[in-house]
């Protein structure tokens, strides 16, 4: 049972919908929201130009707003700072205290960060251990000017990871191989990746009507959905999500893949770091400006010296929900 720093819905057991085969297991919203995460404090792993900083400091530099609903933290958007510093923008990265192996993960979410130069926000969970051990699902991840959203599986080797691609309404590429250990040298981080075809799937677009994100995990593989704010399926809405009638996903994760030898026990993450390995190289391509000889350099030198491009980098959170089954008999 995953009871703790969780706030249970109350659901009205006389609406008469199809029977979903998930119950509530927690809901994360509100002025309790960030009671249910942890403050990440160590060093960037993707080497952004980024500070994270725990609880009080996100609160005395008005980071976070703890207060009200719906949940809001951002990226400060005050200093400027010296680009050649090992201690890049101030931001936040949150961990779920709780970890999950299965389930129905939904995401209602009024804002991201928008599309800006050298932003890299995600929302993604990730299983314990030396990265990718016992794997990671991202959900929502992009940089800079990128319109579409990006869903990727990591794993670690080990039995074979592949996936179809059919099924869903996104572009499954480079690669079909879950695993970062056959990509070689510059190709550790692929993964296998299906890009989004439908409109306004992140960042600014995304922003001009919020919506829903559902991530459904189980033994059999892992779908991504996104619903734009007047989209939404009732059954989300009533609290007794139906993924049956969800529609085609944007990323339908299936193939020759045991999920389960690969993905277990994970953790929830929200970031937003900036430049690094991902960002930090789509400068030059993304048809920034070279500001220093490299794409990187540049990357880090725009986000120390213009902290006002970054008023608007924060996340708005309505809830965050999870939905489990119960285990066999």
């Amino acid at each position: 049972m995953h009871l703790l720093g969780c706030t249970l819905l109350l659901l009205l057991g006389a609406v008469a919908i199809a029977q979903p085969s998930y119950s509530l297991d927690c809901n994360f919203s509100g002025t309790t929201f960030f009671d249910n995460f942890n403050f990440w404090t160590a060093g960037d792993p993707t080497y952004g130009f980024v500070h994270y900083v725990d609880q009080a400091t996100a609160e005395a530099y008005g980071m976070i707003n703890v207060a009200e609903h719906p949940a809001e933290w951002r990226a400060d958007a005050t200093q400027v700072l010296d680009p050649d510093s090992a201690l890049g923008r101030l931001s936040i990265r949150l961990t779920s205290i709780q970890s999950w192996t299965h389930g129905l993960f939904i995401l209602d979410l009024v804002h991201m960060p928008p599309n800006q130069c050298g932003v890299w926000p995600a929302f993604w969970t990730l299983g314990s251990g030396t990265w990718p051990y016992n794997g990671e699902i991202d959900i929502i991840e992009y940089v800079g000017v990128e319109s579409d959203n990006v869903m990727t599986l990591h794993t670690l080797g080990g039995p074979a990871c592949t996936v179809a691609g059919s099924g869903q309404s996104g572009i499954l590429g480079p690669s079909n191989n879950c695993s970062v250990s056959i990509h070689g040298a510059g190709g550790g981080y692929t993964g296998c990746s299906v890009t989004a075809t439908l409109p306004d799937t992140v960042g600014s677009g995304f922003d001009e009507t919020g919506g829903v994100y559902a991530m459904q995990w189980t033994s059999e593989g892992i779908q991504i959905w996104y619903f734009p704010r007047p989209q939404i399926p009732s059954s989300i809405t009533l609290g007794q999500p139906d993924p049956s009638t969800f529609g085609l996903p944007m990323a339908n994760f299936a193939g020759d893949c045991d999920f389960d030898a690969h993905f277990f026990n994970h953790s929830i993450i929200f970031d937003t770091t900036f430049c690094g390995t991902y960002a930090g190289p789509e400068w030059e391509p993304q048809g920034f400006v070279l500001i220093r000889m490299q794409s990187w350099t540049s990357c880090n030198d725009f986000v120390a010296n213009n902290p006002e491009a970054f008023n608007d980098t924060y996340w708005q959170v309505n809830y965050l929900a999870v939905y489990t089954t119960p285990p066999a008999a």
